[in-house]
């Protein structure tokens, strides 16, 4: 189990002239390094950009061998700006607007006479040119090197001007050095993202991806398509949790909802070796941990509290320090945080530590940046939309805890709770994939009454991708631990699909 630390200042203090000096050699070119040093005597900005005109006239000729074969490869994983050189990004363009059209068979004079024909051709090198790129290799056989080394070069030119662009902006007025920094790292991030094509797809794509699914679904049967949560009526509600699922947990105070989600990270970790990210701007990392601690070992927290445990629990306690010293649960317990700086962060470990999991507890002490907020129903919107998105880009899950507002209180002890009662705003029912909302008893039962506290239900009151219904579980009080549903001797079950509640979504 990991900490991260806060974010501190950095120790920047350059002198006012050096930094005059490098702001005016920067606009007359001759760059300098951060720490003033120049760079290449002023010449950064006239050299070429990296490109391979080899491998370019190789992909072209690949293509010319055999354009049957190679074309539908080189569309689906090269992109015409991958060229550098304009003549073959024309030649390459005209290439995959005659093989989509389907009109003529693609070679040598059919595509002299197609680029004459766009008044083309004098761009492309004219017509000598043009007819020597099947020359240039014999067979298409290193074409997906060719490819390959295109497209590195292409990132490597990306990753310039994305740079440059940053530097720039760096120049220019500041209003917040936050949101610089959010924007530059989130542009740097966009390029160390996964190839997958992104935006419009075919429907195809989707189908043959889907069937995909399925056939692994049906291979490993029994098991659940997402992470599970180590709740085995709640898993087998929702088939675990999937990538970029925004599942929002949400309770009273008092009732339990961080205890639950940390018994689940627990089992997450060390359970399945999945790491997880906690943001808890609530609780300390080290009331964080000796929860977790005495809920694995199984020691009374309150005893803990009080200093009263015997040898024994120390044993339990020592085993249990010892498997969460290996797991990969990585705390944050910076308080007041902005979604800005929780994007960074969870960018950076989803980057270093390969994050399957991010869990925030909880979402109204976060707090929106970077834009004029009118109302406090706004910046939690504004939060609710981020958290969603940032799902999506990161293609976890994340678990995110909120408060349910008094009404509930106000309806009766008894009171089912109500996608409604999410407090502050309509739009995390709306941006949520998964809705749960956690009740129990939490006062002490009154002269000769059954003590209730220890039972607890968990509605899923919305699931976009499956049903809703009722998961009964076991509340551990001395511990503050869930566990799996233990049936009483009237033998009810651990799972109700018939909703508690309306499905207001």
């Amino acid at each position: 189990m990991t900490t991260l630390p806060s974010d501190g200042p950095q120790g920047d203090h350059r002198s006012k002239r050096a930094g005059s000096q490098a702001r005016s050699s920067y606009f007359s070119g001759e760059k300098s390094r951060p720490d003033g040093a120049e760079v290449g005597g002023g010449r950064l900005l006239q050299r070429s950009a990296p490109h391979s005109e080899e491998a370019e006239r190789g992909v072209l000729a690949s293509i010319l061998h055999d354009p049957d074969l190679t074309l539908p490869d080189c569309i689906d994983a090269l992109s015409a700006d991958a060229f550098h050189r304009p003549a073959y990004r024309v030649v390459y363009e005209t290439l995959v607007e005659m093989y989509d059209r389907h009109e003529i068979e693609i070679d040598i004079i059919t595509l002299v006479e197609r680029l004459r024909s766009l008044n083309r051709l004098e761009i492309a090198g004219g017509p000598e040119e043009v007819s020597d790129l099947p020359r240039s290799v014999p067979t298409a056989a290193n074409l997906p090197h060719y490819i390959k080394i295109l497209n590195d070069l292409y990132k490597v030119r990306r990753l310039i001007r994305v740079s440059t662009d940053i530097v720039q902006r760096c120049y220019e007025p500041i209003d917040d050095v936050r949101l610089l920094l959010d924007e530059a790292e989130s542009d740097i991030f966009s390029l160390v993202e996964s190839d997958e094509s992104k935006g419009l797809s075919p429907i195809k794509n989707a189908v043959k991806e889907a069937i995909l699914n399925i056939e692994k679904l049906f291979d490993r049967r029994g098991e659940f398509e997402g992470i599970p949560t180590g709740f085995t009526h709640l898993d087998k509600l929702t088939g675990g949790f999937l990538p970029g699922q925004m599942i929002v947990l949400a309770a009273r105070p008092s009732v339990g909802k961080t205890s639950l989600a940390m018994n689940m990270v627990e089992n997450m970790a060390l359970d399945h070796g999945i790491p997880v990210a906690v943001f808890s701007l609530e609780m300390s990392r080290e009331q964080l941990a000796r929860r977790l601690l005495c809920s694995r070992a199984g020691v009374n927290l309150k005893a803990v509290r009080d200093g009263f445990i015997g040898k024994k629990d120390f044993l339990f306690l020592a085993e249990a320090a010892n498997e969460f010293s290996e797991a990969p649960i990585f705390i944050d317990d910076t308080p007041a945080l902005t979604i800005m700086e929780l994007r960074a962060r969870s960018r950076r470990l989803a980057q270093k530590h390969k994050v399957g999991m991010v869990v925030i507890d909880y979402l109204q002490l976060l707090r929106a940046e970077g834009r004029k907020i009118e109302s406090r129903q706004q910046e939690i919107a504004t939060i609710s939309s981020g958290i969603k998105a940032l799902a999506k880009e990161l293609e976890v899950p994340i678990l995110v805890l909120s408060q349910l507002n008094r009404e509930v209180e106000r309806r009766g002890e008894d009171a089912t709770p109500r996608l409604s009662d999410l407090r502050e705003s309509g739009s995390i029912e709306q941006d949520a994939d998964v809705v749960a909302l956690l009740v129990r008893r939490v006062t002490a039962p009154e002269p000769n009454q059954e003590d209730e506290r220890h039972k607890a239900k968990l509605i899923l009151a919305k699931q976009r991708s499956g049903p809703t219904g009722t998961v009964l579980l076991t509340f551990r009080l001395e511990l503050t631990r869930y566990e799996n549903f233990i049936p009483d001797d009237r033998g009810a079950e651990g799972m109700d699909l018939r909703s508690d509640v309306d499905n207001e979504s």
